[in-house]
């Protein structure tokens, strides 16, 4: 009888075992397929997104001007999410894709830290109108060397300190007339207007071929959306 009882609960602890196997290769299978079906619908989603076009006439650009990727990023001078992305994202889309010539990086201002944020986008587009090479270095050293975005730094002053100092080979005398004047007041605003076509509200913004990047931080992302569109 005891031979009996103990061959039915060896029995029932394998039934037992199996039942509980099958619950976990069910639940193994069911979070797979959840996963797939995740993957799968982000990626439609991705080439679903609108993309814009961005005017691109007389924009700050760097790399091949016929590549068939653009890179649009729109920013602050000011703003410290925006140098994140300056020191960790740029430095690698420069050497993966802009030094090899796949990738056109555009720079588009949108100012919205604090009033000098757009006297500095005011400078750089006079710096750029008169000498391409000249911007990148002034826009090197503003995101390298960043204020407080809750102190007024970029001004005047410091600007014309910085082209005398960097020894950009622009006129500062015409800088600081065109910052007077406001003469490149239309081209942030026309930038600004962009923005506002793409529904942008805040920076840093990133876009490939007119696509929006979900996290401007993450490279990965970027990466991915690049690699598709040189597909």
């Amino acid at each position: 009888m005891s031979n009996k009882k103990e061959r039915l609960e060896k029995k029932q602890e394998a039934a037992r075992k199996r039942r509980m196997q099958t619950m976990m290769i069910s639940t193994i299978v069911i979070v797979l397929v959840a996963a797939i079906a995740f993957l799968v619908f982000s990626q439609e989603d991705a080439a679903d997104a609108p993309a814009f076009t961005f005017a691109a006439d007389n924009q700050q650009f760097k790399g091949e001007e016929n590549a068939p990727v653009t890179v649009v990023k729109f920013g602050d001078f000011k703003c410290p999410h925006c140098k994140t992305v300056y020191d960790s994202v740029l430095p690698q889309l420069q050497e993966e894709y802009i030094d090899k010539g796949k990738v056109k990086f555009q720079f588009m201002n949108l100012p919205v830290v604090s009033e000098d944020s757009n006297t500095a986008a005011q400078a750089g587009e006079a710096i750029y109108a008169e000498n391409p090479d000249a911007f990148w270095k002034y826009y090197d050293y503003l995101y390298s060397n960043q204020g407080d975005p809750h102190e007024i730094w970029a001004t005047k002053e410091y600007i014309l300190d910085v082209i005398n100092k960097e020894k950009l080979d622009v006129d500062a005398n015409k800088v600081a007339e065109a910052l007077d004047e406001k003469t490149y007041v239309k081209e942030v605003n026309l930038d600004k207007q962009e923005a506002t076509k793409a529904g942008l509200k805040s920076v840093p913004a990133l876009f490939v071929n007119g696509k929006l990047v979900e996290d401007p931080y993450d490279f990965d992302s970027l990466r991915t959306m690049i690699e598709a569109e040189l597909k």
